[in-house]
C-alpha cells in the first residue's frame, strides 16, 4: 500500500508538473509567435526602406550630375565673361571706344559688373547703330577680301 500511495503521489506530481510546464511552454510559444511576427514586420519595413534608399540614391546621382553640369556651365560662362571683359578693355585701350563715344566713362576696375555697365551704356548711346551705319557704307566686296588685297599688297599665294 505504501508503494501504491507513493505511486499515486508521483503521478499527481507528474500531472502538476505537466500542467505547469505546459503553461510555460504555451507562454513561450506565444512569445515566439509574437517575435516571429515582429521579425517579419521588421523585414518588410527594412525592404521598404531599402527600396526608398535606392530611389534616393538615384535621385542623388541625377542631382549630382545636374550639379556638375551646372558648375561646368557656370565655369564656361565665367570664362566667356572674363574673355569679353578683356576684349572690351583692350578695345577701349586702343582709343576707338573713346573716339566713338567721348562722353562714355571708362571703369577704373575692369571686373564683370563695371564692364557690363559700360557695354550697356555704349549700346544705349547708339554705338551699335553707328557701327552698323558705317559698315553699310563700306563696299561689300571690300569687306570680304583679306587685308593685303584691300590695301593692294600681294598675298602669300601671289608671292610664290
Amino acid at each position: 500500500m505504501v508503494a501504491d500511495e507513493q505511486a499515486e503521489q508521483a503521478r499527481g506530481r507528474l500531472e502538476t508538473l505537466r500542467q505547469s510546464i505546459g503553461q510555460q511552454v504555451e507562454e513561450l510559444l506565444a512569445k515566439l509567435a509574437a517575435a516571429l511576427a515582429g521579425h517579419a514586420q521588421a523585414e518588410q519595413d527594412a525592404e521598404t526602406r531599402r527600396t526608398a534608399l535606392g530611389e534616393a540614391e538615384k535621385r542623388l546621382a541625377v542631382t549630382a550630375a545636374h550639379d556638375k553640369r551646372t558648375e561646368q556651365t557656370l565655369s564656361e560662362r565665367s570664362d566667356e565673361r572674363a574673355t569679353a571683359v578683356e576684349r572690351l578693355r583692350h578695345f577701349s585701350a586702343s582709343g576707338l571706344l573713346a573716339a566713338a563715344l567721348p562722353d562714355l566713362q571708362l571703369p577704373e576696375h575692369w571686373s564683370i559688373d563695371p564692364t557690363l555697365n559700360l557695354a550697356r551704356a555704349a549700346v544705349r548711346s547708339g554705338l551699335r547703330r553707328s557701327v552698323s551705319v558705317r559698315r553699310s557704307k563700306w563696299p561689300r566686296h571690300r569687306q570680304c577680301q583679306p587685308a593685303p588685297v584691300r590695301c593692294g599688297l600681294p598675298t602669300t599665294a601671289s608671292r610664290r
